[in-house]
C-alpha cells in the first residue's frame, strides 16, 4: 500500500511539473520495476533469513510503486462512470 501511495504521488508531482502524462508515468514505473527486480537478486542469494525478507519487502514496495502509474492511466481516460 505504501508503494502505491508513493508511486502515485510521485507520478502526480511529475505530471504537474511537466504537463506530460506519458513522461510522468514512465519516470516512476521504469525505475520502480528495475529496483524491484534488483531487490530480488540479493533476496535469492543470501543465506540470512532477515536479509532475504527485507529484500523481498523492498522488491514488493518497488513493484507496487511501479505498478500504480499503470493503474492510473485508464482512470485518466475513462469518464466518471468507469468502475461503477
Amino acid at each position: 500500500m505504501v508503494g502505491d501511495v508513493v508511486g502515485g504521488s510521485l507520478s502526480d508531482i511529475i505530471l504537474k511539473k511537466t504537463g506530460n502524462a506519458k513522461v510522468a508515468r514512465r519516470v516512476v514505473a521504469a525505475p520502480g520495476f528495475l529496483l524491484a527486480g534488483a531487490a530480488v537478486i540479493p533476496a535469492a542469494l543470501t543465506t540470512d533469513t532477515t536479509t532475504s525478507i527485507l529484500c523481498l519487502a523492498a522488491s514488493f514496495f518497488f513493484s507496487r510503486m511501479g505498478d500504480w502509474p499503470g493503474v492510473a492511466v485508464p482512470w485518466m481516460w475513462a469518464d466518471s462512470s468507469a468502475g461503477r
